[in-house]
Order: structure tokens, then C-alpha cells, then sequence
């Protein structure tokens, strides 16, 4: 890993997979549906990309980011705060 590339970020990204299984399955059970589409790309990616390495941590940010965008919008357009 790249030294500019804290341990604990990278540590923490490794259980994403399971997460994003979760989070999907709950959120469209609770009928979001933006929220569950966003949780699904996650779970792919990573199943994907596998491990956080140099070629893929930008990818990782890109998709997280992604996801983070999707679940705020889902709540801001519910007005629930």
C-alpha cells in the first residue's frame, strides 16, 4: 500500500462487502429503493475488485462516495433529518 494511504481507512474498507449486502437487503425491505440500488453497485463493486489495493482505492473512493451521495438524497427527498 502506498504510504500515503492511512492503515485504518484501508482496514476499515475490508468489510464493505458484507455491509453493502446488508444494507441493501434492509434498506429495500424498508422501500428504499434508491438507497437499496446504491447498496447493490457497492456489494458488486467490491465483490469485483476484491481487497483495497493501489489500482483500485480510487475506485473504492468513487463507489463509497456514490453510495453516501445516494443514501443522503433518499433521506433529504424524504425530508427526514
Amino acid at each position: 500500500m502506498a504510504a500515503d494511504k492511512p492503515a485504518n481507512v484501508l482496514d476499515a474498507l475490508d468489510p464493505l462487502h458484507a455491509a453493502s449486502l446488508e444494507f441493501a437487503g434492509s434498506s429495500c425491505t424498508f422501500g428504499l429503493a434508491n438507497v437499496s440500488e446504491a447498496m447493490w453497485n457497492l456489494s458488486n463493486f467490491t465483490d469485483q475488485r476484491g481487497p483495497v489495493n493501489d489500482d483500485n482505492y480510487e475506485q473504492y473512493i468513487d463507489v463509497i462516495c456514490d453510495t453516501v451521495e445516494a443514501v443522503q438524497q433518499t433521506f433529504t427527498d424524504a425530508h427526514i433529518k
